[in-house]
C-alpha cells in the first residue's frame, strides 16, 4: 500500500534532529542582552510616548497644579511726617534696629516666583517623566506679602502680583496677614481687592472683615474636576501678632464645606492651625485601636488664632483635603485630626509655607525663603475626598543665580509622606 507523504518524511527529519542532538522545531537562541545606550533610547521612547499622551488628556481628568508661597514682607520705609502711630514705630524698631528688614528680600524672590512657576517646577504627576513641566494651574499666597501694612508698601506688592498674574497667565489669590492689616486704616481692599476673591456671599461697604459676613470666599472651583479652594480672612489689627477668625466666618465656614462635601476642599489662611513639632499622644495600651492621630494645635502667646479650638471644630464635620498658611516663618508637613470630632478616615493636610523671601540663612534651614508646588487629584470612589500628590518644596539655591533651585520631594506620587527631613515632625501615620 501507498505511504502517506508526511509519514515517509517523519523518519528523515527525527533522524536529522537526532545527528544534530537537538529536538524538532530547533529551540530559538537566547535573546541578546541589551546595552546600555539600547536601555536609555527605550526609556527616552516611553518618556516621550508618555508625555504624548498625557498632553491630550482632557482638562477634567488632569490634577491641579498649586503654586503656594507667603510671607515676602515688602517694605517701605514711611514718611515721618506727619509721626506714624505707637505700633507702627515699633515695628520699624523691629525691622531696622532688630535686623528683620535685611532677612526679606520680596523684590528679588517675587519675579523669581513668577519665573519659575511659569516655566513649571517638573514635579512629577501619577509617576510620569520628568519631563511633564507643566506650568501652575493656580498660585496661592496666605498673607503678610506687606511688611507695617502701609499703603506704599500694599500699593508696590499689588504691581508685582498682576506682574506676576501676566507673566504666568494664571490667576493669583491671597489671603490677607497680620503685617497686611497691621493697624486700622491699612487699605488692604483698596489695593488687593481684584487678588481677595469674590464674596461666596455679597460682601458689604466698609472694611472688610470676616465679621460682615463677606468672609470665607470660594477664590476658585472647578465643577469639571471638583475641585474647590475657600479662602479665610483671619487678620487683625490688634497690638499683638494675634488673629481671629470670629464666630460668623466660623458658621458661614460650616455652611460651605457642607456644600462643598463632594469636591476635593482646599482651604486657605494665615494662621496655623496645628503645631508644627509638638506629637500626638502614643496609643493607650489597654485599648490601641481607640488612638486618633490628634496633632496638638498651634497656640503662642500674642502670635495665634485666639479662636483656633472653634476653627478645629468648624472644619471636624466636613474636613477640607488641606489647609494651607503661612505666618510661622519655619515650613512644616503634617497630616492627621484637629480635633477628636474628626473622623479616623478623613485626615487633613496641613502645610505651611514658612516664607518665600528670607535669604540670610542656611539653604537646608526650614526658614529658607522657598515655596510648595502639588498636585490636588479630583475626588474618585477610592478617595472621596480628592488628594494631595507630588509635594514638592523648591528652596531658593546657594548660588547667586541659582533662584529656586533646591528640590526636596516631601510626598510622593502615592501620598505617602516620604522625606524623613518632613516626616521626623510627622508621627508616621496614614490611612
Amino acid at each position: 500500500p501507498r505511504v502517506p507523504r508526511r509519514a515517509r518524511l517523519l523518519p528523515a527529519v527525527s533522524a536529522k534532529a537526532s545527528t544534530a542532538g537537538g529536538s524538532y522545531p530547533p529551540t530559538p537562541p537566547p535573546p541578546r542582552a541589551k546595552t546600555a545606550a539600547e536601555k536609555a533610547a527605550e526609556k527616552e521612547k516611553a518618556a516621550a510616548a508618555e508625555a504624548a499622551r498625557r498632553a491630550v488628556l482632557p482638562a477634567m481628568s488632569r490634577p491641579l497644579r498649586v503654586l503656594h508661597w507667603t510671607d515676602v514682607h515688602f517694605h517701605v520705609v514711611p514718611k515721618m511726617w506727619p509721626l506714624p502711630g505707637l505700633k507702627t514705630m515699633l515695628g520699624l524698631a523691629n525691622l531696622h534696629i532688630r535686623g528683620r528688614a535685611a532677612e526679606f528680600d520680596a523684590r528679588r524672590t517675587v519675579p523669581a516666583i513668577a519665573r519659575r512657576a511659569a516655566m513649571g517646577l517638573g514635579v512629577r504627576t501619577l509617576g510620569t517623566t520628568p519631563g511633564d513641566r507643566r506650568k501652575a494651574d493656580l498660585v496661592l499666597c496666605t498673607g503678610d506679602v506687606a511688611a507695617l501694612g502701609s499703603q506704599e508698601e500694599l500699593k508696590e506688592a499689588a504691581v508685582f502680583l498682576r506682574e506676576m498674574e501676566v507673566k504666568m497667565g494664571v490667576p493669583v489669590k491671597l489671603v490677607p496677614g497680620n503685617h497686611d492689616r497691621y493697624v486700622a486704616d491699612s487699605p488692604v481692599d483698596e489695593n488687593f481687592g481684584s487678588f481677595l476673591g469674590r464674596a461666596a456671599r455679597g460682601s458689604k461697604k466698609g472694611e472688610s472683615s470676616a465679621g460682615d459676613g463677606s468672609w470665607p470666599r470660594i477664590i476658585f472651583c472647578d465643577h469639571a474636576r471638583r475641585i474647590a479652594v475657600v479662602a479665610m480672612d483671619q487678620s487683625r489689627p490688634s497690638k499683638l501678632s494675634r488673629g481671629e477668625c470670629s464666630a460668623v466666618q466660623l458658621k458661614n465656614l460650616e455652611q460651605i464645606l457642607e456644600d462643598l462635601k463632594s469636591f476635593a476642599v482646599v482651604l486657605i489662611g494665615h494662621y496655623p492651625l496645628v503645631h508644627p513639632t509638638l506629637r500626638a499622644a502614643p496609643p493607650p495600651l489597654l485599648n490601641p485601636s481607640a488612638w486618633q492621630p490628634l496633632i496638638p494645635k498651634y497656640k503662642l502667646l500674642g502670635r495665634s488664632l485666639i479662636d483656633v479650638d472653634a476653627f478645629a471644630e468648624a472644619i471636624s464635620k466636613n474636613p477640607p483635603l488641606a489647609y494651607l498658611c503661612g505666618h510661622h516663618h519655619s515650613f512644616y508637613v503634617r497630616r492627621g485630626l484637629a480635633t477628636p470630632s474628626q473622623s479616623v478616615s478623613k485626615p487633613t493636610w496641613f502645610l505651611c509655607g514658612g516664607n518665600s523671601a528670607c535669604l540670610n540663612v542656611p539653604v537646608k534651614s526650614r526658614r529658607r525663603a522657598g515655596v510648595f508646588e502639588f498636585d490636588v487629584l479630583p475626588p474618585t470612589e477610592a478617595e472621596p475626598r480628592g488628594s494631595i500628590r507630588s509635594l514638592r518644596r523648591v528652596a531658593w539655591g546657594e548660588k547667586e543665580d541659582d533662584e529656586f533651585s533646591e528640590e526636596r520631594l516631601l510626598v510622593d506620587v502615592e501620598g505617602t509622606l516620604v522625606d524623613e527631613f518632613a516626616a521626623r515632625q510627622d508621627f508616621k501615620w496614614r490611612v
